[in-house]
């Protein structure tokens, strides 16, 4: 799977990606990902924690980011995903998909 890189890859302000139309509706579209702060230079605005811990700036990248995917939770406890996963055709490979989704139900359990 391929990461977002600032400069290069395409992005989409305050939309999500679903799973249906991924490729016919998104593919190369969007803007250019810009990078949100200057290289090395830390941004006072932000704070780098994550569980209560402070996260030192060198594991933060100025250049690659992971791209996350949204997940429902189901009446039934299950999950569902809601977008695109990243480099993962929905159509191609829709049994990943289900399968993901069950692993995530074993390991959040309803």
């Amino acid at each position: 799977m391929y990461p977002l890189v600032y400069g290069t890859s395409n992005f989409f302000q305050e939309e999500v990606v679903g799973v249906s139309d991924a490729i016919e509706a998104w593919a190369g579209k969007g803007e250019i990902a810009r990078p949100a702060r200057q290289s090395g230079v830390p941004d006072p605005r932000r704070s780098y924690n994550i569980g209560g811990d402070g996260v030192p700036m060198e594991y933060w990248s100025d250049k690659y980011q992971w791209l996350p995917a949204t997940l429902a939770f189901q009446e039934d406890g299950t999950v569902t995903f809601t977008s695109y996963i990243n480099n993962l055709h929905p159509k191609k490979y829709p049994s990943i998909y289900r399968m993901i989704e069950k692993l995530i139900d074993i390991a959040i359990p309803a």
